[in-house]
């Protein structure tokens, strides 16, 4: 669920660097807390924190620029 409203947020809002990407997902973790939709996950505040981290992760390498090779 995490994870799908990351990408879905990322992909529809046009985020194209990784400090405005992880302000989004703090965003929408933060709402999904408030909204308790993590009360029953088991996830504690260190593993929302490194699930973060992961997607960070992940944006990092699919925000880099390709470098256009010749023809």
């Amino acid at each position: 669920m995490i994870a799908d409203s990351c990408e879905a947020a990322v992909r529809s809002r046009g985020v194209h660097e990784v400090e405005e990407a992880e302000v989004l997902f703090r965003k929408i973790i933060k709402q999904k807390i408030d909204e308790d939709q993590l009360v029953h996950s088991g996830l504690s505040f260190d593993d929302i924190e490194k699930i973060i981290r992961a997607f960070i992760q992940v944006y990092a390498g699919f925000f880099h620029e390709r470098v256009k090779y010749p023809e």
